[in-house]
């Protein structure tokens, strides 16, 4: 499904913009999608309708005006796509869009360089309300108590100092963190989130990001066969100008991984030197800031038993792909055959339809347009 361009003029109908990118990019007019739209039409309205005295005299609106939205559903519905569409659309400049990994890494270096008396998480959402009044998270989510802890404490501070929150996820609130440590606590931060946002789910039944992939074998080898290395060789030498396949140290968040090889801004490790060492979703983060081609070579069958490697799997993934990074890979079964039982099963699914995706031409175009605004940008 092919993002929408920006909207360029204010105020705007969200429905009747819809309409016309399914008409103009061929989209697929689905009604659970539009339910979506109305509720993001009625939080864009709050920005909107904000007049130019009422800024002036009376500023941003008090907290309790504040409406939040909160969409849930499968992977591939088109939640990114209508989130797209209704960031682009709104007319302010203190806005800020990202992912929940992101997001989450920057508030533990914010706790990490605490060195104040006082409330730290009102203290970030104070800093975060100078420079947002609409926040909005991509593939919201909890995997840890402690994460969920923050965030209770954080995110009553951004409502209470009128900051808009906008999230997509996978999961209803009341159904994330499945069988995690001290639940209670975290559904006490689930109650609260509840307490103020709007939840709605959207019901689409077709996974929209299998649309226009022919297949996984292009840049997804499977099943691992005696020739599978020589494939991934053969990406390597091309997409490094040559580079040679010999073992390499790479530095990322300060610590030195071993890996296949890398070159220029192409890196070959295996699944075991990224997925079963102790590596975060900030050692990916730090990652991607110096890679945009990835190749990971052997990726297996995973069992009831690897759950941490699936889940670091997941989070590599995520991180990839919301930096339009190319994933080149051999693996042992196809993506849906990957991890099929044990805990997170639910939650891979999304890593299951972003690891399709991330086969596909419109994928592909991004991540050529990514390495070219990032040329363009260096030479400036």
């Amino acid at each position: 499904m092919s993002k929408p361009p920006a909207v360029k003029s204010h105020p705007v109908n969200l429905v009747q913009y819809y309409e016309q990118q399914v008409e103009e990019q061929g989209l697929v007019f689905d009604p659970a999608q539009v339910n979506v739209v109305q509720h993001l039409q009625s939080i864009l309205d709050q920005f909107v309708t904000e007049s130019v005295w009422r800024k002036r005299l009376l500023g941003w609106q008090s907290s309790q005006s504040v409406r939040h939205l909160y969409v849930y559903g499968e992977v591939g519905r088109g939640k990114s796509m209508l989130m797209d569409m209704f960031y682009h659309a709104c007319p302010i400049s203190r806005k800020r869009r990202i992912h929940f990994h992101t997001f989450m890494q920057e508030v533990h270096q914010f706790v990490h360089n605490w060195t104040q008396q006082g409330n730290v998480m009102w203290a970030m959402g104070e800093e975060i309300s100078q420079s947002a009044r609409l926040l909005c998270f991509d593939e919201f989510h909890v995997t840890d108590i402690a994460d969920a802890m923050i965030m209770e404490r954080l995110f009553q501070s951004l409502f209470d100092q009128g900051v808009c929150i906008v999230m997509t996820s996978n999961r209803h609130p009341a159904d994330l963190y499945q069988g995690g440590l001290l639940r209670e606590q975290f559904l006490r931060f689930a109650n609260k989130l509840l307490a103020k946002v709007d939840v709605v789910e959207l019901t689409a039944k077709q996974d929209y990001r299998l649309q226009g992939v022919a297949s996984e074998q292009s840049r997804f080898i499977y099943p691992l066969r005696p020739d599978s290395k020589v494939c991934l060789q053969q990406y390597y030498h091309q997409l490094s100008d040559g580079g040679a396949v010999e073992a390499h140290i790479v530095q990322i968040s300060g610590r030195k991984i071993q890996v296949e090889a890398w070159r220029r801004r192409v890196l070959w490790a295996t699944f075991s030197q990224l997925c079963r060492e102790s590596l975060g979703s900030g050692d990916f983060l730090a990652l991607v800031g110096q890679f945009d081609t990835v190749i990971l070579e052997a990726m297996p069958k995973l069992s009831a038993d690897d759950f941490d490697a699936a889940r670091r799997l997941s989070v590599l993934i995520d991180i990839l792909y919301e930096n339009k990074c190319l994933l080149i890979c051999s693996c042992e079964v196809k993506a849906a055959e990957i991890y099929t039982a044990g805990e997170g099963v639910f939650e891979f699914q999304r890593t299951v339809s972003r690891l399709i995706e991330m086969q596909s031409q419109h994928y592909l175009e991004e991540h050529n347009q990514q390495v070219e605004n990032k040329v363009r940008t260096v030479m400036k």
